[in-house]
């Protein structure tokens, strides 16, 4: 999911670099992180830059940080909402597991389909 983020800090090669104000994909193998490379100025002094992303193994993640309150109550949803997602889906599969359980299990002697008297 794509969320900004007010500091990214990454440890490579030994030494911390600390990115601001930045737009981040974070997955499991790493992090994608969107930001303006400047190429330099116009004769008028406007700054030249394009879009970039680059993209840092989890290796180098130290942490994010976020500061602006709209931020810090997003995040908190997206985690607060993983972790019921994550809570529902390991009852479903209790659920579903019971129920396997419950088709492997010998017919019960009061069973209307099972003919007690049937020898074959």
């Amino acid at each position: 999911m794509q969320q900004r983020v007010n500091e990214v800090h990454l440890k490579i090669d030994g030494e911390e670099l600390i990115i601001t104000d930045v737009d981040v994909i974070e997955t499991e193998d790493g992090l994608y992180i969107e930001d303006v490379l400047l190429l330099g100025k116009t004769e008028e002094g406007e700054d030249i830059s394009t879009p970039q992303l680059t993209f840092y193994p989890s290796k180098h993640l130290h942490k994010m940080v976020w500061k602006e309150k709209s931020l810090v109550d997003k995040v908190k949803e997206m985690v607060i909402s993983e972790l019921v997602a994550d809570k529902f889906e390991s009852l479903l599969d209790m659920y579903d597991e019971d129920e396997e359980e419950e088709d492997q299990s010998p017919p019960h002697r009061d069973d209307p389909t099972k003919n007690p008297y049937n020898k074959g």
